[in-house]
């Protein structure tokens, strides 16, 4: 059984983001040839048709400025896959800091051009907005630190895509990573957005380990029963071996009491799966809560 298929997947599919960011590349190499080849040849016939030089330059200037700034992406992102490509290790949270950076270099571009196009000194415009500026920073500094933020857990190696966390009291599985949040799916598939912020200041557990990560399920029963869960342990880890021998690490299911009070125990299973996907998690976590609930309500009678 390849434990790999859902990296490769995954590695396929940004090789064909990557792809198509290439030919979106050439499309715009070939479109500035052509705005410089009129910028150098034909601009006496642009004048006649009424249109102002400084528009094509101003679409020249970004459109250079642009290529420029995904050279730089393609280079780094092709410089990082060619190095990950064989390890298991393997993390996206590099390009996707790349990706967004390269957005808010394309986007100050804008700003620029648009200066431009209104033949304002951006130098002057700058420093007579510096009060201002101040001003919004305090306004919107926890905007800011959650940018700066998003960008450390983006090249940082804490966690990546498609990875099994917890984040202070939420649980589930990171779905996206961008400059304001982590979005994570929880068991119970709810969409949850954590700000950065909270992230770096919270304990952040990563259930998952190269092509192992762990699921756990939590449930409660009475004192009385407690004597049952050797009982419980011995005959989930036999139905689980019996239903998900392809899914489940050799030896990889415990039951962990963490919490014993007056009224109820706390008990813990913790499942090492062979990391197969999310839909894999769900049928197992599924699988266990009834097994669960049966052999309580079983035990209870009796």
């Amino acid at each position: 059984m390849n434990t790999n298929k859902p990296l490769n997947r995954y590695r396929q599919k940004l090789r064909l983001k990557e792809n198509k960011k290439r030919v979106y590349f050439v499309l715009k190499f070939l479109f500035f040839l052509i705005l410089g080849y009129t910028h150098l040849h034909y601009m006496s016939e642009v004048k006649s048709y009424g249109i102002k030089p400084i528009y094509l330059r101003a679409l020249l200037l970004y459109i250079s400025a642009n290529l420029i700034i995904s050279t730089l992406r393609l280079l780094l992102v092709y410089i990082y896959i060619k190095r990950h490509k064989l390890q298991n290790d393997y993390k996206d949270n590099f390009i996707l800091g790349i990706n967004q950076i390269a957005s808010i270099l394309s986007f100050s571009i804008i700003v620029v051009v648009v200066l431009y196009l209104l033949k304002i000194n951006p130098g002057q415009l700058f420093t007579s907005l510096s009060i201002v500026a101040a001003s919004l920073v305090l306004l919107f500094k926890d905007y800011i630190s959650n940018v700066m933020n998003g960008l450390i857990i983006m090249f940082s190696d804490q966690f990546s895509l498609n990875e099994y966390v917890k984040i202070g009291n939420y649980r589930g599985r990171i779905v996206d990573i961008n400059l304001l949040h982590i979005q994570l799916k929880s068991d119970e598939e709810d969409i949850i957005h954590i700000p950065n912020n909270l992230v770096l200041s919270k304990d952040v557990v990563n259930y998952t380990n190269g092509n192992v990560q762990n699921m756990y399920v939590e449930f409660e029963l009475k004192p009385i029963l407690y004597d049952k869960l050797l009982e419980l342990e011995s005959e989930l880890i036999q139905q689980l071996n019996k239903h998900f021998p392809d899914y489940i690490q050799h030896s990889g299911i415990h039951l962990r009491i963490i919490k014993i009070t007056k009224d109820e125990v706390v008990v813990r299973i913790t499942i090492s799966l062979v990391n197969q996907g999310n839909q894999f998690e769900k049928l197992i976590r599924n699988y266990c809560n009834q097994f669960v609930v049966s052999f309580l309500s079983k035990n209870i009678l009796i």
